[in-house]
């Protein structure tokens, strides 16, 4: 049973930062079951058939309800009603795109170990997390700098490898280990591109975790923090001092949902992705003022490829197939509302002193400290409005 869940209507900011302005409900909980619903628009088409994926088959029945193996070496098998018919359909469409079918696919066949409280411990897996390798999927401005700090520390006690998975590195660290198929011990892959580094690593057992906050704060906390650090990759070709909150959140969109969907070959210098790039700042400009700085960066790229290239219905399937699976994908997931309680229930599944490592937290709103309360809350009711 998750032991907290708070509910937020969401903002445009979060899953897929629509401009069709859909209401959405954010349920989120410490120990896993936790997104409900939302999504977003487009439609065109770029990334080539990746080496790093193969598909392999997936059992099913017509009930809609699929059966599932996890864990590699140690199998269980968990059979639910999932929310894949939809998908499915979409995916036998002779006209969809290479992009959607290629997304789909991989989406289809993500490998980790499943959420430690609600599948692991009752499949008596308890033991693989503890020497697994682990994936940190960090969500900027939730807590990502604090937790990276943190995991440093008890990376270091645990002697695990580290690999840094960021911008310009992720999709050479996907070669690599995709040639390497291992890991030589247990090891700590941290950034914003981590997610899907599972696929391609066998031996070991593999994980992910990462830390969410309310998207309210979150998307607020990004639009201050680039006011002062405009330079940063994460603020892309966009300057808070020329946007408003709202337009700012709509540029953001749901970092976590591009993140859960990341292809590494986006990330590649030569991407054709750049053309989508073109299209979407080119279908947005009367919205968004861009400025010539950051196009390239990674997360920017795929958010304007998902616009572009995919449209609103196979966006909705992949959303909803995802949040069907997070359960499945994610070993633990904190909240930064609820992080000493999140950190005790990282250290219990990694069986790692996760709170002894922890002292304050790091890069806390330097940025919004001068703003006033009533400014704050005036921002959320303009997100709130918007949605």
């Amino acid at each position: 049973m998750p032991i907290h869940v708070e509910k937020f209507k969401i903002p445009a900011e979060h899953i897929c930062a629509s401009f069709d302005r859909l209401h959405c409900v954010f349920v989120y909980s410490i120990k896993g079951n936790w997104l409900q619903r939302g999504v977003s628009t487009s439609s065109v088409n770029p990334i080539p058939e990746s080496v790093w994926y193969e598909a392999e088959p997936v059992s099913g029945n017509n009930d809609g309800r699929r059966t599932e193996v996890h864990g590699g070496g140690h199998e269980y098998r968990v059979e639910r009603t999932m929310n894949t018919s939809t998908l499915a359909q979409l995916m036998a469409d002779q006209n969809a795109s290479p992009t959607f079918s290629l997304l789909a696919n991989v989406t289809q066949h993500r490998k980790g170990l499943p959420n430690y409280y609600i599948h692991g411990l009752r499949s008596g897996m308890g033991e693989d997390y503890a020497k697994c390798n682990i994936a940190f999927v960090h969500l900027h401005k939730a807590g990502g700098t604090t937790t990276k700090a943190v995991l440093r520390k008890v990376r270091q006690k645990a002697r695990m490898g580290t690999v840094k998975m960021s911008n310009r590195v992720t999709t050479s660290a996907f070669d690599h280990f995709l040639q390497k198929g291992r890991t030589p011990k247990p090891t700590l892959f941290w950034g914003g591109f981590s997610f899907g580094i599972c696929d391609v690593l066998h031996k070991r057992p593999c994980s992910y975790m990462t830390v969410l906050r309310n998207p309210y704060d979150r998307i607020i906390s990004s639009y201050f923090f680039c006011f002062t650090k405009h330079s940063s990759r994460l603020c892309g070709p966009v300057r808070p001092k020329d946007v408003s909150i709202t337009a700012w959140a709509i540029h953001q969109g749901s970092h976590f949902f591009n993140l859960i969907l990341v292809h590494p070959d986006t990330c590649r210098n030569d991407s054709s992705s750049d053309e989508y790039v073109k299209l979407y700042q080119d279908h947005t400009k009367d919205i968004i003022p861009y400025v010539h700085r950051h196009e390239d960066t990674c997360w920017f790229r795929q958010k304007a490829l998902h616009k572009e290239a995919l449209t609103k219905e196979q966006r909705r399937a992949l959303l909803h197939y995802i949040l069907d699976n997070l359960e499945n994908w994610f070993a633990v997931i904190g909240m930064l509302e609820d992080y000493q309680v999140s950190l005790e229930l990282f250290g219990e599944a990694y069986q790692m002193n996760f709170t002894a490592e922890y002292s304050v937290p790091l890069h806390t709103g330097r940025a919004r400290v001068k703003e006033e309360d009533t400014t704050i809350k005036q921002m959320k009711i303009d997100l709130h409005t918007c949605t």
